[in-house]
């Protein structure tokens, strides 16, 4: 039986010879730590990155946060929400269908 895929066509990485591989591999991993070791720290010494992390701390941000209940500033905002909405019902305005209550509720 005829093989539908020639030797010449087999799998990249098994024509491709180990020791290529392997520098290529290297190679990765040294610009990753040239990134993360001289690049990266160099950006965060520019003026403008120090005054976006300034302004971040100086409002209670974390960009790092996972989730908004992560950042303190995030569950003030809807403490005040929370109590707008409850001094104004109206005040954020939802579509009603004609049984008077919202489909988002």
């Amino acid at each position: 039986m005829t093989s539908l895929v020639s030797s010449k066509h087999e799998c990249h990485s098994e024509s491709t010879p180990l020791p290529f591989r392997w520098q290529r591999a290297v190679l990765v991993f040294c610009l990753i730590g040239v990134c993360w070791g001289m690049l990266f720290p160099a950006l965060a010494k520019r003026e403008g990155v120090q005054q976006r992390s300034r302004f971040l701390e100086s409002e209670g941000l974390n960009p790092a946060a996972f989730f908004y209940s992560d950042v303190p500033a995030a569950l003030e905002a809807q403490s005040r929400l929370q109590q707008l909405q409850q001094r104004q019902p109206d005040l954020f305005w939802s579509p009603r269908t004609s049984s008077g209550i919202s489909e988002y509720d």
